[in-house]
């Protein structure tokens, strides 16, 4: 298999037994990550292929229960506090595919 990059977007090119050529999407080329401990939420880039990227100045959207923080990446991550209450977070960035996740409350 093979892989396409364009414009950020990623393709597998698959060549069946009888010649024909297949072209599916697969991923955009970067995406985040995102981790929680404690307090922080850390969002990490990685590529299509699963790999850690160090990329910095990255602008971050971060979403926490529908007010929005921005934040730039340095050595491919950045990390904020969130607060203790918060229950969805996502982080998104033009040209990544976003990531969400949902934190369990102490209710």
């Amino acid at each position: 298999m093979e892989y396409i990059v364009n414009n950020s977007q990623v393709y597998t090119k698959r060549v069946t037994d009888g010649g024909t050529v297949i072209v599916t999407y697969h991923d955009a080329e970067y995406h985040f990550r995102l981790t929680s401990d404690g307090g922080t939420v850390t969002a990490q880039i990685y590529d299509y292929l699963g790999e850690q990227q160090d990329t910095d100045g990255v602008e971050v959207t971060f979403d926490i229960d529908g007010k929005q923080q921005v934040a730039e990446t340095e050595g491919g991550a950045v990390s904020i506090a969130v607060p203790s209450d918060a229950k969805v977070i996502s982080v998104s960035a033009p040209g990544y595919r976003v990531d969400m996740i949902t934190v369990a409350g102490d209710d």
